[in-house]
C-alpha cells in the first residue's frame, strides 16, 4: 500500500510546486487553460525576442550589405561645374539634380535596407518555427492525437500559425519582389550620380559624347523620370478569405 502512495506522489516531487496548480493531476498531466495560456505566451515571447535580437543583428549588417557614397558638398559641386562654363541658372539646376539624385538615392538605400531585415526575419523565424511544428508533429503523430500530451499540440499549432502568419506578411507586402525592385532602383540612382561626377570632370557623357550643360540637364532629367516609373508592389489578394470556407455552399450534386 505504501508503494501505491509513493508511485502516486513521485510525479508531485518531480513538479515544482508552483507549477502543480497548473497542470491536472489527472488525464496524463494535460495542461489546464491557464497552462495553455502560459505556454502559448512563452512560445510568442520568444518570437518577439528573437525577432528584436534578428533585428538588431540586421541592422548591423545592414553596413555590409548597402555601400553608401560620400556626400558631394556644394563648395565641390561648384568648382566642378566650373570648367564646364556654364551659365548660373544651368549650374543651380546641375547642382539641384544632383542633391536630388544622392537624396532619392539615400531614401531608396534606406527602403532596400527595411525589405533586406523584414525579408532575413521572416525567412530566419519561419525556418525556425517550422522546425519546431514538424519536430512537435513527429511526436504526435508518433503517440496519437488523442493519447499525446495537449502541449505538444499547443506547441504545434502557435508555431504553424507563426509560420503561417509570417508566410502571408512576406507575400502581402512582397518582400523579394520589393527588395529586388527597391535594389534595382539604388543602383540606377548611384549609375546616374557617377555620371553626373563623370560628366562635370571630363564634360561628356559615359558614351562619349560631349554636350552642353542645358543638354546634359536635359539628359538627367530624362533619366530622373525613367527611374521614377520603378515601383514598389503590395498584393491585398494574398490575404486569405476565410469567410468563403463558411458561407460558400457545395454546388449541389445532380
Amino acid at each position: 500500500m505504501s508503494t501505491d502512495t509513493e508511485k502516486v506522489q513521485t510525479p508531485s516531487r518531480t513538479i515544482p510546486k508552483w507549477l502543480i496548480w497548473a497542470i491536472s493531476k489527472e488525464n496524463n498531466y494535460q495542461p489546464t487553460l491557464f497552462g495553455h495560456v502560459a505556454l502559448s505566451s512563452a512560445l510568442l515571447s520568444i518570437a518577439v525576442i528573437a525577432w528584436i535580437i534578428m533585428f538588431l543583428i540586421s541592422n548591423v549588417w545592414e553596413k555590409e550589405w548597402i555601400f553608401k557614397p560620400e556626400r558631394i558638398t556644394i563648395e565641390q559641386l561648384e568648382s566642378a561645374t566650373a570648367k564646364l562654363s556654364p551659365t548660373i541658372y544651368e549650374r543651380n539646376r546641375i547642382i539641384a539634380q544632383f542633391q536630388e539624385i544622392e537624396r532619392l538615392a539615400d531614401t531608396h538605400a534606406n527602403i532596400m535596407g527595411f525589405f533586406y531585415k523584414q525579408y532575413y526575419i521572416s525567412l530566419a523565424t519561419m525556418g525556425g518555427c517550422a522546425a519546431l511544428a514538424i519536430v512537435s508533429l513527429f511526436f504526435i503523430s508518433k503517440v496519437g492525437w488523442e493519447r499525446v500530451n495537449n502541449a505538444l499540440i499547443n506547441i504545434f499549432i502557435v508555431t504553424s500559425g507563426i509560420v503561417i502568419f509570417y508566410g502571408n506578411i512576406s507575400l502581402i507586402f512582397q518582400h523579394k519582389d520589393n527588395l529586388e525592385a527597391s535594389q534595382k532602383i539604388y543602383v540606377n540612382y548611384l549609375g546616374l550620380r557617377n555620371e553626373v561626377l563623370s560628366y562635370l570632370a571630363t564634360g561628356e557623357t559615359i558614351s562619349n559624347e560631349s554636350l552642353a550643360p542645358a543638354k546634359f540637364i536635359h539628359y538627367v532629367d530624362r533619366e530622373l523620370k525613367s527611374i521614377s516609373f520603378i515601383r514598389l508592389g503590395f498584393d491585398p489578394k494574398s490575404i486569405p478569405d476565410f469567410s468563403k470556407q463558411f458561407y460558400d455552399k457545395p454546388a449541389p450534386s445532380k
